[in-house]
Protein backbone atom coordinates (compact mmCIF):
# COMPACT_ATOMS: atom_id res chain seq x y z
CA UNK A 1 0.00 0.00 0.00
CA UNK A 2 1.33 3.50 -0.44
CA UNK A 3 1.59 6.50 1.57
CA UNK A 4 -0.72 8.40 -0.65
CA UNK A 5 -3.47 5.28 -0.31
CA UNK A 6 -3.73 6.03 3.65
CA UNK A 7 -7.10 8.62 4.65
CA UNK A 8 -9.54 9.11 7.16
CA UNK A 9 -12.12 11.67 6.71
CA UNK A 10 -12.74 14.07 9.02
CA UNK A 11 -16.08 12.82 10.39
CA UNK A 12 -13.80 10.30 11.77
CA UNK A 13 -11.31 12.13 14.01
CA UNK A 14 -10.95 15.39 15.10
CA UNK A 15 -7.80 17.08 13.33
CA UNK A 16 -8.15 17.26 9.52
CA UNK A 17 -5.88 15.13 7.36
CA UNK A 18 -4.75 16.99 4.62
CA UNK A 19 -2.47 17.28 2.47
CA UNK A 20 0.29 19.79 4.96
CA UNK A 21 -0.49 16.81 7.59
CA UNK A 22 -0.08 13.67 5.23
CA UNK A 23 3.72 15.27 3.40
CA UNK A 24 4.87 16.21 7.02
CA UNK A 25 4.07 12.27 8.43
CA UNK A 26 5.51 11.24 5.58
CA UNK A 27 8.72 13.46 5.60
CA UNK A 28 9.98 11.59 8.64
CA UNK A 29 8.79 8.35 7.08
CA UNK A 30 11.33 8.77 4.46
CA UNK A 31 13.86 10.20 7.05
CA UNK A 32 13.14 6.92 8.78
CA UNK A 33 14.51 4.94 5.61
CA UNK A 34 10.75 3.88 4.26
CA UNK A 35 9.71 3.95 0.60
CA UNK A 36 6.65 5.67 0.43
CA UNK A 37 5.22 3.97 -2.55
CA UNK A 38 5.46 0.38 -0.64
CA UNK A 39 4.64 1.12 3.25
CA UNK A 40 6.12 -2.13 4.79
CA UNK A 41 4.02 -4.78 6.41
CA UNK A 42 5.58 -4.52 9.68
CA UNK A 43 4.09 -1.11 10.18
CA UNK A 44 0.76 -2.42 9.94
CA UNK A 45 1.71 -4.25 13.59
CA UNK A 46 -1.90 -3.90 16.07
CA UNK A 47 -1.98 -1.53 18.49
CA UNK A 48 -5.02 -2.64 20.71
CA UNK A 49 -7.49 -0.72 22.86
CA UNK A 50 -7.90 -2.02 26.65
CA UNK A 51 -10.86 -0.88 28.68
CA UNK A 52 -9.49 -1.55 32.18
CA UNK A 53 -10.97 0.19 35.65
CA UNK A 54 -7.90 0.70 38.30
CA UNK A 55 -8.87 -0.24 41.71
CA UNK A 56 -8.15 2.57 43.94
CA UNK A 57 -5.17 1.20 45.68
CA UNK A 58 -2.47 1.10 43.10
CA UNK A 59 1.02 2.73 42.90
CA UNK A 60 3.38 3.51 40.23
CA UNK A 61 6.92 2.31 39.95
CA UNK A 62 9.61 2.72 37.42
CA UNK A 63 10.93 0.22 35.30
CA UNK A 64 12.69 -0.35 32.33
CA UNK A 65 10.10 -1.83 29.44
CA UNK A 66 11.05 -3.16 26.00
CA UNK A 67 9.19 -0.90 23.26
CA UNK A 68 8.01 -4.28 21.48
CA UNK A 69 6.25 -5.36 24.47
CA UNK A 70 3.78 -2.34 24.17
CA UNK A 71 0.88 -3.80 22.77
CA UNK A 72 -1.72 -0.87 23.32
CA UNK A 73 -3.61 1.58 24.60
CA UNK A 74 -6.33 2.73 27.06
CA UNK A 75 -6.88 5.83 25.28
CA UNK A 76 -9.80 4.58 22.09
CA UNK A 77 -8.65 7.43 20.14
CA UNK A 78 -5.64 5.22 19.38
CA UNK A 79 -6.67 2.12 20.05
CA UNK A 80 -8.11 -0.60 17.43
CA UNK A 81 -6.17 -0.05 14.66
CA UNK A 82 -2.71 -0.43 13.39
CA UNK A 83 0.51 1.57 14.21
CA UNK A 84 0.72 3.22 10.85
CA UNK A 85 -2.97 4.24 11.38
CA UNK A 86 -2.34 5.69 15.26
CA UNK A 87 0.48 7.25 13.78
CA UNK A 88 -2.04 9.17 11.29
CA UNK A 89 -4.02 10.40 14.00
CA UNK A 90 -1.78 11.84 16.72
CA UNK A 91 -3.21 15.46 17.47
CA UNK A 92 0.16 17.08 17.78
CA UNK A 93 2.94 14.63 15.72
CA UNK A 94 2.61 16.88 13.23
CA UNK A 95 3.80 20.03 15.16
CA UNK A 96 6.70 18.09 16.60
CA UNK A 97 7.74 16.40 13.19
CA UNK A 98 7.85 19.73 11.45
CA UNK A 99 9.71 21.40 14.75
CA UNK A 100 12.49 18.80 14.56
CA UNK A 101 11.78 16.95 17.59
CA UNK A 102 11.14 13.66 16.44
CA UNK A 103 14.22 12.36 16.00
CA UNK A 104 16.19 8.83 16.61
CA UNK A 105 18.50 10.20 19.06
CA UNK A 106 16.04 12.28 20.93
CA UNK A 107 14.04 9.71 21.72
CA UNK A 108 16.40 7.65 22.53
CA UNK A 109 17.88 10.67 24.73
CA UNK A 110 14.84 11.57 26.43
CA UNK A 111 12.76 7.92 26.61
CA UNK A 112 16.01 6.20 28.42
CA UNK A 113 16.29 8.91 31.22
CA UNK A 114 15.48 7.51 34.70
CA UNK A 115 12.21 8.20 35.06
CA UNK A 116 13.07 10.55 37.86
CA UNK A 117 14.88 13.10 35.26
CA UNK A 118 12.14 13.09 32.76
CA UNK A 119 9.58 15.85 32.56
CA UNK A 120 6.66 14.02 31.77
CA UNK A 121 7.19 9.82 31.95
CA UNK A 122 5.15 7.34 30.15
CA UNK A 123 2.46 5.82 32.23
CA UNK A 124 2.32 2.22 31.59
CA UNK A 125 0.37 -0.97 33.00
CA UNK A 126 1.51 -4.79 32.64
CA UNK A 127 -1.06 -7.54 30.83
CA UNK A 128 -1.57 -10.83 32.63
CA UNK A 129 0.25 -11.74 29.72
CA UNK A 130 3.49 -9.87 30.14
CA UNK A 131 3.04 -7.66 27.55
CA UNK A 132 2.24 -3.53 28.40
CA UNK A 133 -0.40 -0.76 27.55
CA UNK A 134 0.09 3.08 27.77
CA UNK A 135 -2.49 3.90 30.67
CA UNK A 136 -1.77 7.60 31.05
CA UNK A 137 0.71 9.87 30.18
CA UNK A 138 2.54 8.94 26.53
CA UNK A 139 0.52 7.63 23.31
CA UNK A 140 2.42 10.15 21.26
CA UNK A 141 5.95 9.38 22.48
CA UNK A 142 5.19 5.43 22.40
CA UNK A 143 3.72 5.66 18.66
CA UNK A 144 6.61 7.64 17.17
CA UNK A 145 8.90 5.27 19.11
CA UNK A 146 7.54 2.36 17.57
CA UNK A 147 7.04 3.76 13.91
CA UNK A 148 11.14 4.40 14.13
CA UNK A 149 11.45 1.18 15.34
CA UNK A 150 9.26 -0.46 12.83
CA UNK A 151 11.04 1.36 10.34
CA UNK A 152 14.46 0.55 11.00
CA UNK A 153 13.32 -3.11 11.01
CA UNK A 154 11.69 -2.93 7.69
CA UNK A 155 14.55 -1.06 6.46
CA UNK A 156 17.24 -3.51 7.18
CA UNK A 157 14.79 -6.73 7.18
CA UNK A 158 13.26 -7.74 3.59
CA UNK A 159 11.39 -9.80 5.74
CA UNK A 160 9.28 -7.78 7.37
CA UNK A 161 7.59 -6.74 4.69
CA UNK A 162 6.28 -10.54 4.16
CA UNK A 163 2.42 -11.03 5.05
CA UNK A 164 4.02 -13.64 7.47
CA UNK A 165 6.36 -11.58 9.22
CA UNK A 166 6.44 -11.83 13.31
CA UNK A 167 7.84 -9.21 14.99
CA UNK A 168 8.85 -11.48 18.12
CA UNK A 169 11.20 -13.02 15.50
CA UNK A 170 14.91 -13.26 16.53
CA UNK A 171 16.09 -11.79 13.42
CA UNK A 172 15.11 -9.12 14.38
CA UNK A 173 16.15 -8.70 18.26
CA UNK A 174 18.96 -6.72 17.47
CA UNK A 175 16.80 -3.79 16.31
CA UNK A 176 14.21 -4.66 19.19
CA UNK A 177 17.04 -4.67 21.98
CA UNK A 178 18.11 -0.94 21.09
CA UNK A 179 14.19 -0.08 21.63
CA UNK A 180 13.69 0.19 25.34
CA UNK A 181 12.27 3.02 27.65
CA UNK A 182 12.44 4.57 31.09
CA UNK A 183 8.31 4.30 32.57
CA UNK A 184 6.33 4.45 35.47
CA UNK A 185 4.24 1.38 35.75
CA UNK A 186 1.21 0.73 37.54
CA UNK A 187 1.00 -2.30 40.04
CA UNK A 188 -2.00 -3.42 38.92
CA UNK A 189 -1.63 -6.23 36.75
CA UNK A 190 -4.59 -5.90 33.60
CA UNK A 191 -6.66 -8.86 32.80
Amino acid sequence: MKWSDFTYSDSDFYIPYDENQRAVRGYLLTTLGINLEEIPTILHEPFHYYEFRRPSKDTLYAQKVPLSDIVGTTHQDYGYMTVIETYMRLKRAYYHIKDGLVTRNKYFRMLKKPVHEQELPIILSQLNNGKYIVDGNGNHRVILYKIMMLSEIASKYPYANDDNYDLECMTFNDVRKKYWLNAMVHSTICY
